[in-house]
């Protein structure tokens, strides 16, 4: 009896023992999986460390569900992978396992959160806002500035859409051309990442406007009616069927309805990651600077959203804000930062003309409900644009302290090079050589077609000769 007593307790011994290690085993895994989401500090690292150190390790995969992230330049563009292969959930079934998975999963999240955010501030908001306080620094990597050593090759402007980047893109191809630097304007997609061109150093420029003044000008502008239905407004310009559009109150899209990301409806966003923005009513500049983070389907926090914006904004040499070219002040420290004059010139978008003209045929009423609406859906937005344009700390009297051109930075590449002042004649005329240069291919192309088909009959002729024992 005394042996079966023996043998039942190292039964139950040796059960324990079985059980505590595939609990071990088991918190183990978890902890990996978790530690792989922590960013990396000394207190993180020697913990992992610890964790790691005591454990053998199967391999150094780690196995991830659903949404990754690749952090290449900081721009998070969601990738998936098939589940198929990799899922094992079976030992996360328990009610009590998994929520305690969650609990800690909720909680490195926030300590995630809370660290981006610290090593952003630390790496990023430690400068004023490029809107408060421009720069000539270059940005060769996300977190290295050159002062003064490396010149510009080429001047980058992000236009966003309906806040005055027609007339300022026109302005800063003039700026580009005066100082011989290769000049890039995006609008429609996602504004470029400082920082990720070396090849040619860049000077990126990005301009704002208060967002609810944005959205309702881009209502009015391409909401309201379709531009193209616009343009056959004019009694010269019918449709490709002979008919003409008359903007009515009955054929109108309603403010009411413009409060979604694409404007009346959500983006939709491919597996491509081809991030199409042209109609936006609701947190634009998130979805302009973020990138595709910002698909809704995606699900992403806006905080991270928020941060992914700001962060890749501060790394620009000059925000311009529309607002402040109304004041004289504010328009000559530009115009001297850039020594270029003709920054408040006026150039009219595609269709401006006819929807201005639509808009004061059939004019706008907003009712204060559809204000307040918009401006809930556009909050994180407006603390954006609040944000940058919060220059708080400096001098009134010397508010656009900004510093004056410093020409040594830019390469005056002479082949590129034109005056600002002989722009638009330059332009110009590089406009008439270019569509005389277009009738010339044109013309050429149908003088090679004529050739080869004299070429054609002159072989047939050829042939019908030889074959005909006649001649």
């Amino acid at each position: 009896m005394p042996s079966m007593s023996i043998r039942r307790q190292l039964a139950a011994a040796t059960a324990t023992v079985f059980i505590v290690l595939i609990g071990l085993r088991f918190y183990v895994d978890v902890w990996k999986h978790l530690s792989s989401y922590l960013p990396v500090n000394e207190s993180t690292h020697e913990l992992r460390e610890s964790v790691m150190n005591s454990t053998v390790h199967d391999n150094d995969e780690d196995e991830d569900d659903g949404l990754l992230f690749d952090e290449k330049d900081d721009d998070y563009i969601p990738t998936f992978h098939d589940n198929d292969e990799d899922e094992d959930d079976d030992d996360y079934e328990s009610g009590d396992s998994l929520a305690a998975l969650t609990r800690l999963l909720d909680l490195n999240r926030q300590q995630s959160q809370k660290q981006t955010k610290s090593q952003s501030e630390e790496l990023h908001y430690l400068q004023q806002s490029p809107a408060c306080k421009p720069h000539f620094r270059y940005l060769s990597s996300s977190t290295s500035w050159e002062t003064s050593s490396t010149k510009f090759k080429r001047l980058y402007f992000y236009h966003a859409r309906k806040a005055g980047g027609t007339s300022l893109a026109m302005y800063f191809a003039k700026v580009a051309t005066h100082h011989g630097l290769k000049f890039q304007h995006d609008e429609w997609v996602v504004a470029e990442e400082p920082g990720t061109n070396d090849e040619l150093p860049t000077f990126y420029v990005a301009h704002l406007r208060e967002p609810i003044d944005r959205a309702i000008s881009h209502f009015r502008y391409q909401g309201r009616w379709d531009c193209h239905d616009l343009m056959h407004m004019n009694k010269r310009n019918p449709d490709k069927n002979g008919n003409y559009f008359t903007p009515t109150e009955e054929n109108s899209n309603k403010l009411e309805t413009w409060n979604a990301t694409g404007g009346h409806t959500p983006h939709k966003c491919k597996k491509s990651h081809v991030f199409k923005l042209g109609l936006c009513a609701v947190n634009c500049y998130l979805q302009w600077f973020a990138g595709a983070i910002s698909c809704p389907e995606y699900d992403i926090p806006m905080d991270e959203q928020y941060i992914s914006a700001t962060t890749k904004l501060m790394r620009y040499n000059f925000i311009i804000i529309l607002e402040w070219l109304q004041d004289p002040e504010y328009v000559l420290a530009v115009e001297k930062f850039f020594g270029v004059p003709g920054i408040t010139e006026t150039r009219s978008a595609f269709c401006e003309r006819s929807s201005h003209n639509a808009n004061k045929m059939i004019p706008l009423s907003i009712n204060n409900r559809t204000l307040d609406r918009l401006t809930e859906l556009n909050e994180v937005d407006i603390n954006l644009y609040q944000e940058l344009t919060n220059c708080s700390g400096g001098d009134d009297e010397h508010k656009y302290n900004f510093p004056i051109l410093d020409s040594n930075r830019f390469d005056n590449t002479s082949s590129i090079q034109v005056h600002y002042s002989k722009y638009h004649a330059w332009k110009n005329s590089n406009k008439g050589s270019s569509k005389r240069k277009r009738k010339r291919d044109k013309a050429k192309k149908l003088d090679d077609v004529d050739n080869n088909n004299n070429d054609d009959n002159h072989h047939d002729d050829s042939n019908s000769t030889d074959d005909n024992p006649d001649k």
